[in-house]
């Protein structure tokens, strides 16, 4: 992960200047539609890992494999579908994305390459089993691989002019590398067969796995809308080379993101089996317990990227594609919501509960899309976070809470407490740092390397010192002492 993230810093400025801002643009819009294409797959992939997390508790050899073997047959009629909607798609994207110093043919060119990874969806059964059996390190080494993949592949294409194609290239065969890798892997871990698989076993684990699809696809189709809606409104109501500015100036604040979602779902599994186990009361203490974590985590990232980003964003790429600090503070304030979040709604998904939250979904991804629209409108490159934000103050984060107290027995006021202190802290710290502060003077990378140093150690011990009490100190220091 850490490579592919210095990978990712290294390779971005010489890909604005091998392709230009309009393509690079360009190619966000087009990735973020392009993973519009997922939504049933990742409600099979869902759906699949939780029938999977269950055969695991049980110790079935023969019930996973009836697992495995079902959700490879869904999954090759999966592919036609999508095949299928991909093509259907194409006579709207110069809607979506009006390009106009792009040829027609590399812009449509470049689509169909990107598109070569749904014919291979079910080599996704594999990485399905691997973070089942919570082996997610093998992801993250695949994903890395990806990362730098597409760079080095999109850099040197982009160099002797193949330009938006070449990047599609990077990103086709990138993607496709890791589904070998974790095909390679699924076959030296997985037990044997010890018996022969009856079509009836097969049959009920189709039916179990559409049973549970269902809902985590309206979950999968609404938080994919919510979040690969953002480069579409932007491009659409203002230009594909304004995504660029957009994407660039919070991509500290998305990488961050990532792993705090990546702490959400090294969790999930274990959440699982303590709820399949029927310890309610571990299950609950583990909850607040890692909600208190992830949104103090949170906050450690969170400060130092609000008063540095701007700072980076001029040394790394220059100053022009850095938006404001407004959007920086909005971008951070919603990844911290959202990590919270995305871990609440994990609670809902591995115990198969994820099905109280549809309404929800539906009415949250409407007000969302609508808001964002509105806000980009009137605010620009700040428009799509807004709306997000929005959403999840004035409806998602409230309604949530009421949920996980109804179909868990949790404590509202001890919900409430795992991450009102830590919002309450970084408005604080931010709104001080922001009026009070001039971070401008860092001119240098050595002087950002320095500040962001002296403020992410003082904030580290301010949030060790003010948000966790001492027992949580102590159990946390001995959690992280006994991976290591």
């Amino acid at each position: 992960m850490i490579a592919g993230i210095i990978v990712s810093f290294i390779t971005a400025p010489l890909l604005l200047k091998y392709v230009g801002e309009e393509r690079y643009g360009v190619y966000r819009v087009l990735f973020d539609i392009f993973s519009y294409f997922g939504i049933l797959d990742v409600g099979i992939f869902g759906s699949m890992m939780m029938i999977l997390n269950k055969s695991m508790a049980k110790m079935d050899v023969s019930d996973k494999w009836a697992a495995i073997i079902a959700s490879k047959r869904i999954y090759y009629k999966i592919t036609v579908v999508s095949v299928f909607v991909f093509l259907a798609f194409i006579p709207f994207l110069s809607y979506l994305v009006p390009v106009s110093d792009i040829p027609k043919r590399e812009f449509y060119l470049a689509y169909l390459i990107m598109g070569i990874g749904i014919f291979f969806l079910s080599l996704k059964v594999n990485q399905a089993y691997l973070e089942a059996k919570q082996l997610g390190y093998l992801i993250g080494f695949g994903l890395t691989f990806q990362n730098v993949f597409y760079s080095v592949v999109a850099i040197g294409l982009g160099y002797i002019g193949f330009g938006l194609v070449g990047m599609a290239i990077g990103f086709a065969f990138g993607q496709l590398l890791p589904y070998f890798y974790y095909l390679y892997k699924f076959k030296k871990i997985v037990p044997p067969l010890e018996r022969e698989i009856t079509s009836e076993e097969i049959e009920q684990k189709r039916k179990d796995i559409w049973h549970i699809q269902w809902p985590v696809l309206l979950t999968s189709i609404t938080g994919r809308l919510s979040i690969y809606s953002d480069t579409i409104i932007i491009s659409k109501c203002m230009s594909p080379i304004a995504v660029s500015a957009f994407f660039i100036s919070q991509r500290v604040v998305s990488i961050a993101g990532n792993f705090l979602m990546g702490i959400s779902g090294a969790t999930w599994a274990a959440m699982g089996e303590l709820y399949n186990s029927g310890e309610d009361e571990k299950f609950r203490d583990l909850f607040f317990r890692i909600s208190k974590f992830i949104s103090v985590v949170s906050v450690i990232f969170a400060v130092p990227i609000i008063f540095l980003s701007k700072s980076f964003v001029t040394l790394w790429v220059g100053e022009s594609l850095f938006v404001s600090d407004f959007f920086i503070f909005v971008a951070v304030v919603n990844m911290f919501v959202q990590s919270v979040l995305t871990f609440w709604g994990w609670c809902f998904t591995v115990t198969h509960k994820v099905h109280r939250l549809m309404k929800l979904q539906i009415l949250s991804t409407i007000l969302n899309i609508g808001t964002s629209i509105y806000f980009t409108l009137t605010y620009k490159h700040s428009g799509p976070i807004l709306g997000t934000l929005f959403t999840y103050f004035t409806l998602f984060g409230w309604w949530i809470v009421w949920h996980l107290k109804d179909e868990f027995a949790l404590s509202v006021r001890k919900i409430v407490l795992t991450f009102l202190p830590s919002l309450i802290y970084l408005l604080f710290v931010s709104y001080v740092g922001l009026h009070y502060y001039d971070f401008s003077i860092v001119k240098t990378w050595s002087a950002l390397f320095m500040y962001g140093f002296l403020i992410g150690v003082t904030n580290l011990l301010l949030c060790n010192f003010l948000l966790f009490s001492k027992e949580e100190k102590q159990y946390f220091y001995n959690r992280i002492r006994s991976i290591l």
